[in-house]
């Protein structure tokens, strides 16, 4: 039951693979503190687990060998790693489609090129016999190398950094389970009733092995990929209505309040003709009245709204805020979408400087004409030097990572719409976000086109 033979080593060397393919996908996670030594504690466990594992070259035990091998390395990785168990258990899935996937396509060059006749060299339980000799360590090792490489390429890099996956569809995931280990279950039969098959044969069945363990990746990383898209795009939707919902109310609200400041500024002139007041007070009255009444004048009244709005956020949180801004150079944009732009770009950047002591709160926005182009620049200070960016964008720090983070989505939403170009740089203490945006020909310059 525990001979010392190639199935023996054979259980080592698999866990060997399995954890690199895993680690492939794992390593992009949050890694808890003191990984330095959590990191070897979970490989020496997984490796000393794979010797202690039955030598039996049978179908019924070679299947649970290996559902238990991955099962240990599943629970190993959480001793490393910082995020919950449905993104452990998608990235240790992978991996273990990864590690079948270059097992069957080894063993099919072997078979094609007639290095083996026959299949499963590595559950030899009579002698040790890993590799048939050099050429077939070559080509397991460039084999290896190369699918390793082309599926991180492909997947693994999609994977966002310190980032856990939103895998809403248990379907999905079921659905990888039952096509791997569907895989590894026939590829047991195999090995067990029919490795001395014809070589055609067995190649065949390599085939077919190597086309299911693409289909698993495939299932798991498209399928739920197009569901993240689809998912952010239903709540951009949300977003969008709700800032539009916002700008109407925002536009009542300032005509509401010009109207109120224009009849107090009346009834002061009375007060003052009238001396009931004494001229300081009215003066007093006066400034705070003048702070309602400062609109930002742009020559864009979307724009002068939300500069307006977010003037007396920023002074009533002691941030101070400066803008240089052509609002004329962005009326090709719509009403809503030039709220909806310039409210998510100066929110981030209040929220951003929130947490700086007064002295280093700043934001600063322009908006002028470059060419063709309209130029929008955003600067403000921040603190976060561990900033961790993720498709262009910087990964949200809150803790609820799903609902959150959607004010740049919204942005190069907005952006994309207007086939812009947006550009995040966090150097120092300084966050820019960029913004170029072409300038429509106008309706006369197309007329004479």
């Amino acid at each position: 039951m525990y001979e010392i033979n190639s199935l023996f080593f054979y259980h080592a060397l698999f866990m060997a693979e399995l954890l690199v393919a895993e680690f492939l996908f794992f390593h992009r996670l949050k890694f808890r503190k003191g990984a330095f030594w959590r990191v070897p504690l979970a490989i020496v466990l997984c490796l000393g687990a794979s010797f202690t594992v039955p030598t039996i070259s049978n179908a019924a035990v070679s299947v649970a060998s290996f559902v238990g091998m991955f099962t240990v390395s599943f629970f190993a990785a959480m001793i490393f790693l910082d995020t919950d168990w449905i993104t452990i258990a998608f990235c240790a899935l992978a991996g273990f489609s990864l590690q079948h996937l270059a097992y069957e396509a080894y063993d099919l060059i072997l078979l094609s090129t007639r290095l083996a006749e026959t299949t499963g060299a590595f559950y030899e339980t009579t002698k040790i016999t890993l590799f048939g000799g050099p050429a077939q360590l070559v080509i397991y090792a460039a084999v290896y190398l190369l699918i390793y490489w082309l599926v991180y390429w492909i997947y693994g890099r999609r994977i966002r950094k310190n980032e856990a996956i939103s895998y809403r569809s248990r379907a999905i995931f079921i659905m990888a389970l039952v096509c791997v280990f569907s895989d590894a279950l026939i590829n047991s039969l195999v090995i067990e009733f029919a490795s001395n098959a014809p070589y055609q044969v067995l190649c065949c069945v390599d085939a077919a092995s190597v086309m299911l363990c693409v289909l698993s990746l495939a299932v798991q990383f498209e399928i739920s990929y197009r569901n993240k898209l689809n998912e952010d795009v239903a709540f951009l939707k949300i977003v969008r209505s709700k800032e539009r919902e916002q700008y109407r109310l925002s536009k009542e609200n300032a005509e509401l309040v010009q109207i109120k400041v224009h009849d107090l500024k009346h009834q002061l002139r009375e007060f003052g003709k009238s001396k009931s007041l004494s001229p300081e007070v009215i003066e007093e009255m006066n400034q705070v009245i003048s702070i309602y009444d400062s609109f930002a004048q742009t020559g864009n009244p979307s724009l002068d709204l939300v500069l307006s709005e977010k003037a007396l956020i920023a002074e009533k949180n002691s941030i101070p805020l400066s803008f240089i801004v052509d609002g004329k150079s962005v009326e090709f944009l719509s009403e809503s979408d030039t709220f909806a732009l310039f409210s998510n770009i100066l929110d981030n950047a209040i929220e951003a400087v929130l947490p700086l002591v007064p002295e280093k709160r700043s934001i600063s926005l322009s908006v002028r004409v470059k060419k063709n182009f309209v130029s929008i620049v955003e600067s403000n200070r921040y603190d976060n030097p561990n900033m961790v960016f993720s498709g262009g964008l910087p990964v949200t720090i809150k803790k609820d990572k799903i609902n959150h983070g959607y004010g740049l989505k919204s942005i190069r939403y907005m952006v994309n719409k207007y086939d812009g170009d947006m550009q995040i740089s966090a150097t120092g203490e300084i966050f820019t976000l960029s913004i170029l945006l072409p300038i429509p020909p106008s309706k006369e310059e197309t007329q004479s086109i």
